[in-house]
């Protein structure tokens, strides 16, 4: 139990770590939307590369997303096997099998 605790509690990190890095990406993209718009109203054009930077950061977000999905499957898979281990060990405390019974 503890053991999938502790790995349950480090996928859990990288999830925090991954969503904080969304919300930071995030804010990026807005405020470099929002300098664009900004651009644009003041009869400016956008640079390519202005634009490549808005795209990059989309593809970094949706990268974190990704990457925050598969931690999420991996923790329900982590439960799963550990739920299975747990009920087999227990029956087998529970026949006497195990425990020096």
């Amino acid at each position: 139990v503890r053991a999938r605790d502790t790995k349950l509690a480090s996928i859990e990190g990288f999830i925090n770590t991954s969503k904080g890095n969304v919300a930071r990406l995030e804010s990026q993209k807005r405020s470099l939307e929002s300098q664009l718009a900004d651009i644009e109203r003041a009869g400016g054009t956008i640079s390519k590369e202005r634009l490549n930077q808005i795209r990059s950061i989309e593809n970094r977000i949706r990268s974190n997303e990704s990457e925050i999905r598969e931690k999420l499957g991996e923790m329900d898979q982590l439960r799963a096997t550990f739920s299975a281990d747990l009920k087999r060990v227990r029956e087998l405390y529970e026949s006497g099998v195990a425990g020096g019974r």
